[in-house]
């Protein structure tokens, strides 16, 4: 009896042991390999392995592609392939869209779209990017799509250039904060003057050929001496990138003649129009600012002046910024007739002032032709020319000429030449 029972427990043995399936040892693809999810060098039925290509750059048509189960039947099934193995293809994004009034630049290959392939949209001239979208670069990227750091998928947007508008913003900060550095492309009507000695000064592109400055700038200069000594750069916030950018010559030299002489003093009309030699093309990195259609002068008013020396300790090789409001004349007035009495005229009818600066060490050479710079509506303007800051003078007061006081003789300037 007992013999019986042990024959029938090894026979049971013997089949269960024919029925034990296992999966074979799965095959390695192309530009790939598999890793075991279940118990390492085990493949029976249940077991779980996964397929996954060697680089980002290649990739299953679905991502559930990868996972095979062995079956009953001892082969490697995937729910969607059943036994074929996954493919991993090259990523490829599909060939790029051209955009309204911008060209577009292969900076890698024009012919295969593969992954971590770069393109960049320029707007054309006269045109601008409605948004920043980091110089208008995209890459090819692991999702298939041609991606920006800004705009992530989203194309930019060329617009014809508008006066006064920026694609990015300065940062609202006060002078109490110090000086700080520009914002990449914020004040894209910046222009930089510098003379056959070195010395940099500050003004603004307001046209295609013509920069607004301060007339003490060419103090003992002669127009031809300026012709000759200086060249104008715009758009440029860092003096590093000045060997990239195009110098122009100043071809004609306008200043406001003084009206009253009896009330004339240094500073008086310190305002002056540069004519340029060629036009300026506007885009991403060169728009002019807009110039004052009212006055826009007021006690509190908040603008930005931005120059090459607002702050020592940030270094003067990228261009700084402050923001100050207009203060009342009565003080300014009554500080610069007693320290220094025939600076300004008395009233400062078409000056105006600011307190504050000495906290940043100016450096008034530097800083001279310096904007103050008001943005009303989206739109920036070109609100006050800086005539003086001087601290061992001014102690802390620093004057403007109010450019709508001038919008005439501005305006009839450029009409006529």
């Amino acid at each position: 009896m007992w013999f019986l029972v042990l024959n029938v427990l090894a026979l049971s043995s013997l089949v269960l042991a024919d029925h034990h399936i296992d999966c074979p040892e799965p095959t390695n693809i192309t530009h790939g390999h598999f890793h075991t999810i279940t118990a390492e060098g085990h493949h029976a039925i249940g077991s779980v392995i996964k397929y996954e290509c060697n680089s980002p750059r290649w990739v299953f048509e679905d991502e559930h592609d990868g996972i095979y189960v062995c079956a009953s039947n001892g082969h490697w099934k995937n729910k969607a392939r059943a036994e074929v193995l996954p493919v991993c293809q090259l990523i490829h994004c599909h060939a790029p869209h051209h955009i309204e009034n911008a060209t577009l630049e292969y900076l890698t290959s024009r012919h295969d779209f593969v992954y971590h392939s770069i393109i960049q949209y320029h707007c054309i001239d006269d045109h601008i990017e409605e948004k920043y979208s980091d110089e208008g670069i995209y890459v090819c990227a692991i999702s298939g799509h041609w991606e920006n750091k800004d705009l992530g998928t989203t194309l930019p947007h060329c617009i014809p250039v508008v006066c006064g508008h920026a694609v990015t913003h300065l940062d609202s900060v006060h002078e109490t904060d110090g000086a700080q550095l520009v914002t990449k492309h914020a004040t894209p009507w910046t222009a930089l003057l510098k003379n056959a000695s070195e010395d940099f000064h500050n003004g603004v592109l307001i046209s295609h050929q013509w920069i607004l400055t301060s007339s003490h700038i060419f103090t003992d200069h002669s127009p031809e001496a300026i012709k000759k000594d200086f060249v104008v750069y715009v758009g440029v916030e860092d003096l590093d990138d000045l060997h990239a950018s195009h110098p122009h010559h100043v071809e004609k030299i306008f200043f406001e003649e003084i009206h009253d002489a009896t009330n004339s003093s240094e500073y008086d009309n310190d305002i002056v129009l540069l004519k340029l030699s060629d036009s300026v093309s506007y885009g991403d990195h060169i728009v002019p600012i807009c110039l004052p259609h009212e006055e826009l002068v007021k006690v509190g008013v908040e603008g930005a002046v931005t120059g090459w020396d607002l702050d020592h300790a940030k270094g003067p090789h990228h261009l700084s910024y402050v923001v100050l409001p207009v203060e009342e004349k009565a003080p300014c007035v009554e500080h610069f007739s007693s320290h220094h009495h025939g600076l300004f005229p008395d009233d400062l009818n078409d000056e105006f002032c600011t307190h504050g600066l000495e906290k940043h060490g100016q450096n008034s050479e530097r800083d001279r032709g310096a904007v103050f710079q008001v943005e009303v509506g989206h739109k920036t303007y070109a609100v006050g020319v800086l005539a003086y800051d001087a601290p061992e003078v001014g102690k802390g007061w620093a004057v403007y000429t109010d450019v709508y006081h001038h919008l005439d003789w501005i305006n009839n300037v450029i009409e006529h030449n």
